[in-house]
């Protein structure tokens, strides 16, 4: 398993020197919202760096395949997908959302990126294809709810593999968040576990390591 916390330390060293508007130009954006969007998070402060910190970990970890849960309109994603290191397949899901979900994505442009429409509590919406259990990074971003929140760790616990790298975003937005964080040592077996909402994001965001076979 890789050594976590060097791991991303040496992503916060790469996070100093990315420029989210020199790379702008070719991120495959599909609409002026998206673009105002990915611009405006480094300008929430230094408490908020989260979507530019994404390709800078992808590039530590080289991940072979992601799970996001929760891609919304896809700011996360596209950043990601923005990583130097491109060998991986980014898989997304998030609910129907009257016609803009996945919808700062410009489609056809990434290959390996796959969208996914429907509640992610439903298995049989991913490809048939998709080995969950091969997932090197999950991403858990949907409803920001603690009984949510609890039913997709029941549910996806049985595919994080040993040394799988699982991130939690808003992890203090409400006290039922706040509760399953204090408690995911005793859902799932650790052998890391930190709170970067500084610099990541002011309302908490957990990085885990899966520490042995559930």
């Amino acid at each position: 398993m890789i050594d976590m916390q060097s791991t991303i330390d040496r992503s916060f060293e790469r996070l100093k020197t990315f420029d989210v508007k020199k790379v702008l130009p070719s991120l495959h954006l599909a609409n002026e919202g998206a673009i105002l969007d990915v611009l405006n998070q480094r300008a929430w402060g230094e408490y908020c760096l989260n979507y530019q910190w994404w390709p800078c970990f992808f590039d530590e970890v080289k991940p072979r395949q992601v799970v996001e849960l929760g891609s919304a309109m896809g700011v996360a994603a596209i950043c990601m997908l923005h990583s130097q290191y491109q060998d991986y397949k980014l898989f997304g899901i998030t609910l129907e959302e009257g016609g803009i979900e996945f919808s700062y994505i410009e489609k056809g442009k990434y290959p390996n990126f796959t969208p996914v429409i429907g509640d992610d509590l439903d298995l049989s919406l991913w490809p048939k294809d998709l080995d969950l259990s091969a997932t090197d990074i999950w991403y858990f971003d949907s409803l920001h709810s603690e009984e949510q929140l609890r039913k997709e760790l029941e549910l996806y616990k049985q595919f994080l593999k040993p040394g799988a790298i699982a991130v939690f975003d808003d992890i203090h937005i409400n006290p039922g968040m706040n509760r399953v964080w204090h408690e995911l040592e005793e859902i799932i077996p650790l052998s890391y576990k930190e709170d970067y909402g500084n610099p990541l994001h002011f309302t908490g965001y957990g990085i885990i390591q899966i520490k042995e076979k559930i």
